[in-house]
This record gives structure tokens, sequence and C-alpha cells, in this order.
């Protein structure tokens, strides 16, 4: 494709001031901020419950609970939105291994965890082709 006319060649364009002009974004919101202690609060309840340790119990036999004891450096919450659910019987205390295992594929063995809404919960893992399969089996 051709021009109809050759470029003009002329003033050289210039930039706004505005461009220069620096503003530092807050990495942090103020309702984040705010609401930080609140948090704190939750989760130090969580950590006083648990003693700082998993407290995933798994099934291994009829009768028989294996509850896994390690230290807990995260938390998890059973129940979405996060901020909706932030409540100490809906959040519980996972070490790094359990807490992976809740993002696993469903055919690695997804560990699924079900709060009994009083602090307790019940814990599974399921193994399936996926997600769509586990739930056609329920």
């Amino acid at each position: 494709m051709r021009r109809a006319a050759p470029a003009r060649r002329g003033r050289p364009l210039t930039r706004s001031g505005t461009l220069t002009a620096t503003t530092r974004i807050k990495s942090v919101s103020r309702k984040v901020t705010k609401g930080r202690t609140a948090f704190r609060a939750v989760y130090d309840a969580v950590d006083a419950r648990s003693g700082k340790r998993c407290e995933v119990v798994l099934r291994v036999g009829e009768y028989t609970w294996l509850p896994c004891w390690k230290p807990a450096p995260d938390r998890h919450h059973t129940k979405k939105p996060r901020r909706s659910f932030h409540d100490p019987r809906w959040i519980v205390a996972l070490c790094r291994r359990h807490h992976e295992m809740c993002d696993a594929p469903y055919a690695k063995g997804r560990l699924l965890i079900h709060p009994n809404g009083d602090g307790t919960f019940r814990c599974d893992i399921v193994t399936a082709p996926s997600k769509f399969a586990y739930r056609e089996a329920q």
C-alpha cells in the first residue's frame, strides 16, 4: 500500500508533563488494612483451637481415625468467599502437605474438608477421574 502523500517533516512531537509525574499506588487498600486486626483475631482463635497443629483426621478403617499432628503454618477457608465466611468455625489449620492436597487433581487424590459448623471438620480423600465424574457419583 502506497501513501497518498509523504510523511510531514516538521517539529518533533513533545510529551506532556503528566507522564513524568509518578504517583505511588498503595499495595494494600484501606479497607484491607482496617480489617487486618479482625482477621488476625480469627486466625489466633483457630491457632488456639488447633494448638498450631494440623487438624486433619483421616478415617483409616471402619473405627480407626488417624490424626496428622504436624505443625500447621497454613489456614484453609472451607467455605467461599473467604471474606464472607471468616469465622473460626469455617477455617481449619493445615500442614503444608494437606493444604496442597486440597487443590490436588481428583485423579491423584483430593482432600475434601467438610465443616460441621461447630469448629470440627470431616476430612475425606477422594479419588476420581475428574471432578465431574465425582459429582455425578454423588
